[in-house]
């Protein structure tokens, strides 16, 4: 009833706008009447082709499962990872609207969204490089494919780090930025298991989150100190600004 009641309410504005620009163009003197209707022909004619492009380019076959979502003749898994936004609407399937994600054409990577509930999606035959060449990093959330930062993070990331330092706070330390990277050309986030910032005293750190630890509110960091021109990169970057 509800999708009844959009789609009536739709035809009924379109015959309010329809009936508006009639009694428009019934007001111009009769010279200009006829090349009136025609500029809008032609644009009611662009209008409807457009509606109808759109509506065949969306997919709408398909299923939305509990492990696995097909996307017309492509399987999809639940995936976790970060990205910089969603893009258009690809495919209507069981209520969940699909979406493609900007900076992934290939469409290995979706968003399904339905009115209470968001998922993220993986193709199930796409593998995921665990390793490699940094080829994308999102910092609090923003991406960035800056070479200079890139290399880097990739830098940061391949040294075997001691036991480093700890430091204990009694609130969430605000200067610590969550940090994941995409590897081999993968455009999404999905190594995310660090955190980079620059302390109280001016020292540049990398953190596993594995070891950023909350026991009875208090928050205990190991943390592992960056020096010299990777330091250097890290504070000329407008991404921990």
């Amino acid at each position: 009833m509800f999708w009844i009641a959009i789609i009536l309410f739709g035809i009924g504005m379109i015959g309010i706008i329809i009936g508006l620009f009639v009694w428009g163009i019934m007001k111009i003197p009769g010279n200009k009447r006829k090349q009136a209707f025609i500029v809008m022909g032609a644009i009611a004619v662009l209008l409807v082709g457009y509606g109808v492009y759109r509506y065949c380019s969306i997919e709408r076959d398909g299923t939305v499962g509990l492990g696995v979502v097909r996307v017309g003749d492509v399987e999809y898994v639940y995936a976790g990872y970060d990205l910089s936004g969603e893009g258009k609407i690809i495919g209507k399937i069981d209520g969940f609207q699909v979406k493609e994600i900007p900076e992934d054409p290939d469409h290995n990577f979706l968003v399904i969204r339905s009115f209470l509930d968001q998922n993220y999606l993986v193709r199930k035959d796409y593998k995921i490089p665990v390793s490699g060449t940094v080829s994308c990093c999102y910092i609090r959330g923003k991406r960035s494919t800056d070479e200079k930062l890139l290399q880097t993070i990739e830098e940061i990331l391949s040294i075997t780090y001691d036991d480093g330092f700890q430091i204990e706070t009694e609130k969430k330390h605000d200067r610590l930025c969550g940090l994941s990277v995409g590897y081999d050309g993968c455009p999404v986030g999905t190594d995310g298991g660090y955190m980079l910032g620059c302390l109280d005293d001016g020292r540049w750190v990398l953190v596993f989150r594995k070891d950023y630890t909350v026991t009875d509110g208090r928050h205990t960091i190991i943390c592992h100190e960056i020096t010299g021109e990777q330091a250097q990169v890290l504070e000329n970057s407008d991404m921990f600004q």
